[in-house]
C-alpha cells in the first residue's frame, strides 16, 4: 500500500494525471512542495499534519466540480482563475477553475505550465500557512 503525500495536486480536463507527458509534472510540484513543507517543519509533530488537496479544473468541465455543502467553501479570485477553498481541521482542499484564456496560453506554449500552476498553489498555501500559523514557502521564481 502507497501512502499519500500530505500536499497532492491533481487536475480535471485540464491535464490528466495518468497521461504520460503531465504525470512527470504533478509528480514533481507534489514532491517540491512536500519538500519545502518538510525543510520548514510543517510535518513536525505527526499528530497536526497539515495537508492540502489541489485540484486545477478547467471551467470547461465545471459540471465534474464536486463541491459538498457549498457554504464551506471560500471563493476568490487570482487573476483569471477563480479559487474554491475549504479548510477541514489540518486539512485544506483547494480547487481552481482554470479559464479558457490561460489554458489557451498554455497549450500554445506561451506560459511555463510549471511555473503557473506552481505560482498559483503556492499563493494560496502560503496565505493558509499564516492562517495555520506556519512559515511560509518561499518562491523559487524570486531568487
Amino acid at each position: 500500500m502507497q501512502e499519500q503525500l500530505p500536499i497532492t495536486i491533481n487536475s480535471v480536463g485540464v491535464f490528466e494525471r495518468d497521461e504520460r507527458q503531465q504525470a512527470p509534472l504533478f509528480v514533481k510540484l507534489e514532491a517540491w512542495f512536500n519538500f519545502q513543507a518538510l525543510t520548514l517543519n510543517w510535518y513536525s509533530d505527526e499528530s497536526k499534519i497539515h495537508s492540502f488537496g489541489f485540484v486545477f479544473i478547467a471551467d470547461n468541465q465545471i459540471d465534474k466540480l464536486q463541491v459538498d455543502s457549498p457554504e464551506d467553501w471560500t471563493v476568490s479570485q487570482l487573476d483569471h482563475t477563480q479559487v474554491l477553498i475549504k479548510p477541514s481541521g489540518y486539512h485544506t482542499d483547494v480547487k481552481f477553475i482554470l479559464a479558457n484564456a490561460d489554458l489557451k496560453q498554455m497549450m500554445d506554449g506561451a506560459m511555463p505550465v510549471e511555473r503557473f500552476f506552481r505560482a498559483i498553489a503556492l499563493t494560496i498555501i502560503n496565505q493558509q500557512a499564516v492562517i495555520k500559523q506556519l512559515k511560509c514557502i518561499p518562491n523559487p521564481d524570486l531568487n
